[in-house]
């Protein structure tokens, strides 16, 4: 990969995030290496309309009906006319230097697939402390391939699929998995890059009663290892 073909599509579907998407936004256009496109596929029905219109010039928007984050994803994927995609929450914030660092991962190894960050969670400044005490927030930063923290070659993506749509919560999840099983060659960034926001209405909050999708994942990810042992 050459200087210049380091061209990052930044895909953020947002869903009634009007507290947030303002400081989300800021985050990328402030990038010291700039995004090349940053594609908004919105789903609110409250006023994150009118904050995401006052970045109208800095981005591709996009409205659809709520369908779920893996629909808003693929959304944006299929959009997308980037060399790399990265995803982004609409409440997460990257540190200014992210896209810098991964750039650098991928010069220095062209045959690398995926790079993913260390990720720290934060309270949400106007969280109060009765809904904190409810919320478990990690104390130390973790590595990981979560949404916000990845940037992933196109012909990568594409070799593993699309997001499998019928998850509420473990869209996410289920795609890392099948990255690894299609044995996407991975880096990992010993840096906290990305800041997640803890908040009353993150998904895992909103749609707990799917909190079990993980453990179905999780499942299938083992039965598909002991048909495979057995082969």
């Amino acid at each position: 990969m050459t200087e210049n073909r380091f061209q990052v599509s930044v895909i953020i579907p947002v869903y009634n995030c009007r507290e947030y998407i303002a400081e989300t936004l800021e985050s990328v256009l402030e990038q010291s290496v700039p995004a090349y496109e940053i594609i908004v596929v919105d789903s609110s029905t409250d006023e994150t309309n009118e904050i995401i219109q006052k970045y109208s010039s800095h981005i591709r928007y996009v409205f659809q009906d709520k369908q779920g984050i893996g629909k808003a994803r693929n959304q944006g994927i299929e959009l997308a006319r980037g060399i790399f995609f990265a995803h982004l929450d609409a409440d997460d914030v990257w540190e200014k230097e992210k896209l810098a660092l991964q750039k650098k991962a991928f010069l220095n190894d062209p045959e690398l697939d995926i790079t993913g960050t260390y990720m720290e969670s934060f309270y949400s400044p106007e969280l109060p402390q009765s809904i904190r005490n409810t919320i478990y927030c990690p104390p130390d930063p973790v590595p990981g391939f979560s949404a916000s923290t990845i940037v992933v070659k196109r012909e990568a993506f594409f070799r593993v699929g699309m997001y499998e749509t019928q998850w509420k919560v473990g869209q996410d999840l289920n795609w890392f998995i099948r990255a690894r099983e299609t044995g996407l060659k991975e880096g990992m960034i010993s840096e906290v890059l990305v800041r997640r926001r803890l908040h009353k209405t993150n998904t895992d909050r909103l749609n707990h009663q799917y909190s079990g999708e993980r453990l179905q994942i999780l499942k299938a990810l083992l039965d598909r290892k002991r048909q495979k042992a057995k082969k």
